[in-house]
């Protein structure tokens, strides 16, 4: 909501710099009094920029955000529903994965197949991890 009324804010301003600017030549061309005009023309000619890189920035944080929520709900609806969710990750990322003693060469491997950051191929491993069943029997 916040970026849209950025970038109408940013519309508007560049539509009245444009007016004020039409207005200056017609008052440097027709030597009119433009006095008046000095104080709004300051303004908008250093609101105008600052608002246009405003309504240009990028809305990643917003992204990601939304995009985790939607990760836990489909999560708890696959828990609920004792549905398996595929994990994006290539067999043999998965069996090096499950091994402990692997799981940094699961990593460097997943980083490489998928062209990831360290991060997000960590985040992948553990985020598979944390969702297969423990093959370890207790009993």
């Amino acid at each position: 909501m916040t970026k849209r009324i950025i970038r109408w804010l940013a519309i508007i301003l560049n539509i009245c710099l444009l007016g004020f600017t039409v207005l200056v030549i017609i008052a440097f061309t027709g030597d009119y009094d433009m006095e008046w005009a000095q104080a709004p023309l300051l303004l908008i000619m250093v609101f105008t920029p600052i608002v246009n890189i405003l309504a240009l920035l990028p809305r990643d944080a917003r992204r990601a955000s939304q995009q985790r929520r939607m990760e836990r709900a489909l999560n708890a609806f696959a828990q609920h529903f004792d549905v398996a969710i595929p994990s994006g990750l290539s067999e043999e990322v998965e069996r090096l994965a499950k091994d402990p003693k692997q799981k940094q060469a699961a990593i460097r491997l997943h980083r490489k197949q998928a062209r990831l950051s360290r991060a997000e191929a960590r985040i992948d491993i553990d985020t598979f991890l944390k969702n297969t069943p423990s093959t370890d029997n207790p009993m």
